[in-house]
């Protein structure tokens, strides 16, 4: 019997592919997260791979040189925590891509662009020397430092990977090592939306794939191994309403119409562009028929609320201290002194505040001792270690298990997904495609001449990934506000989709 492992971009993706797995009677294969995956795949010795909290307080000390000050940088913990995120997103990109600092300066780009990658170029030099003392490495050196793990593909027989997005050249690499040490496969889509990926695994395999296909290819006997041809847009129907709130019923009066029609409830997702909407959808779900892929913020508890009010003591967080029975007058003194992190837990233990439920305070306590473990040999302020201590718990989501049916989830969450119902709402111009964060050091031609992704190329992986989820199911509804000059997202044109039908819906019922 042969070891297989499958490997997928979301959890949801493997639960799926496992429910599948459990109706056949035969051996179920190993599965697991391309971002597992990868750490596992490989080795780094001597190293330890430093936390995203630690690598923060590592880049501020690495930028302590003159010359930083250039780049208009404020060194003060709190704002440099915003400004290294951009940072570090260049310097991962960089080493992904494996494009060098030298092979940059040849770009032609504003005044001071070769004085700014100098710049950077000191910082990263600094960054990887501070580290290297410390027993340390990271994601930015991880890319040109590693060795296969040949111990752990050892263990497969074969392994399948199912691509959703773009593969770096790091990823591109690692797929050819890979399929060295044991027979690898590639599962992916093809359309012209995501041509970048097409022509680096041709790289790897030559072949011919017409668009819309799904392809299998064997990574390591240079084969094509399967080619399906995928099904084009079946029944979409487009409306346009005035308000934002309309699209909430909408969504929610379509989504029983499917059911009506005798599509599962299981069967339907609705796709959130901007994911904030469900706080909306949350509001009005009355009958909890929806489940959250994203998960629920735990921002929006009310211990995260106190710790925030606690940070900031402004006149409205002071209130809801007061009103929440903490006595600042018994900790006041202590936001200035400098304390370790465990002294810092031991002084929110201290406090009176709210309770999380037995599961997530289980889930915050694993946090807090990784936080705690990285961080054990630092003395900051009670201040400083409460903002560290907030941006972690910042990133943390509540599993939605009291969900209904229905599934609601970001673009990311629908890769790979098939539904028969389909409804995305907010479809208007800069939501659909969305780019998170704006290059804060590169255009888009210093990006076409280094041969790094372009805000073009984000664009079409994202449209990939709309048109997939459209192209698989059997009745999909998009809607779009109109509200304040909102204009329909140019998507729309490019799927033949320009002839909405433009409605009101009863807010009142």
């Amino acid at each position: 019997m042969k070891r297989e492992l499958y490997i997928y971009p979301t959890a949801r993706n493997i639960r799926v592919a496992l429910s599948k797995q459990k109706q056949t009677n035969q051996f179920l294969p190993t599965y697991m997260l391309m971002s597992d995956f990868e750490p596992q795949a490989i080795i780094l010795d001597n190293y330890r791979l430093i936390d995203k909290i630690e690598r923060i307080l590592y880049l501020q000390s690495a930028s302590g040189f003159a010359s930083f000050d250039k780049l208009k940088f404020d060194k003060n913990l709190v704002k440099f925590f915003t400004k290294s995120e951009a940072i570090f997103k260049f310097f991962e990109e960089l080493s992904a891509e494996g494009v060098g600092f030298d092979e940059l300066q040849q770009a032609d780009a504003y005044a001071e662009f070769q004085e700014h990658i100098q710049i950077l170029k000191r910082l990263q030099d600094n960054y990887k020397k501070l580290l290297n003392q410390n027993g340390l490495t990271d994601r930015v050196f991880m890319y040109q430092e590693f060795k296969i793990n040949h111990t752990f593909l050892k263990n497969y027989d074969i392994i399948k990977i199912h691509i959703a997005g773009y593969l770096s050249r790091f990823e591109i690499r690692l797929l050819e090592l890979v399929a060295n040490e044991c027979e690898l496969q590639v599962e992916f889509e093809v359309s012209r939306y995501n041509q970048k990926l097409t022509t680096r695994l041709q790289e790897l395999v030559e072949f011919e794939a017409p668009l819309d296909s799904r392809v299998v290819l064997d990574i390591t006997n240079k084969a094509l191994l399967q080619q399906t041809k995928l099904q084009s847009y079946q029944e979409v129907s487009l409306y346009s309403v005035e308000q934002p709130i309309e699209q909430i019923f909408l969504a929610l009066i379509e989504i029983e119409k499917m059911i009506q029609s005798g599509i599962k409830p299981e069967n339907i997702a609705l796709l959130l562009p901007n994911e904030s909407t469900k706080e909306m959808f949350m509001k009005y779900d009355r009958y909890r028929n929806l489940n959250y892929a994203m998960g629920r913020d735990y921002t929006k508890t009310k211990r995260y609320k106190i710790l925030q009010a606690l940070h900031k003591r402004d006149e409205h967080s002071k209130a809801l201290l007061s009103l929440s029975g903490i006595d600042m007058s018994k900790i006041t003194k202590k936001f200035v002194a400098r304390c370790g992190v465990e002294e810092f837990f031991e002084i929110l233990d201290s406090l009176d505040l709210p309770k999380d439920d037995a599961q997530i305070t289980q889930d915050i306590q694993s946090q807090g001792e990784d936080f705690t473990n990285a961080l054990k040999s630092r003395v900051l302020s009670f201040d400083l270690w409460l903002f560290l201590w907030l941006k972690k718990l910042s990133k943390y989501t509540i599993d939605d298990v009291s969900g209904g049916r229905i599934t609601a989830m970001g673009v990311l969450e629908s890769r790979l997904m098939e539904y028969e119902g389909v409804v995305i709402v907010d479809f208007n111009d800069t939501i659909v495609p969305s780019i998170s964060s704006k290059d804060q050091f590169l255009n888009s031609e210093v990006r076409a001449f280094a041969s790094l992704p372009t805000k073009s190329d984000r664009e079409s992986l994202q449209k990939h990934y709309y048109h997939s989820i459209i192209s698989n199911a059997k009745k999909a509804v998009i809607v779009y506000s109109t509200s304040e000059n909102k204009l329909p997202s140019k998507f729309l044109y490019e799927m033949g989709l320009d002839k909405p039908k433009a409605i009101s819906i009863d807010t009142k019922m």
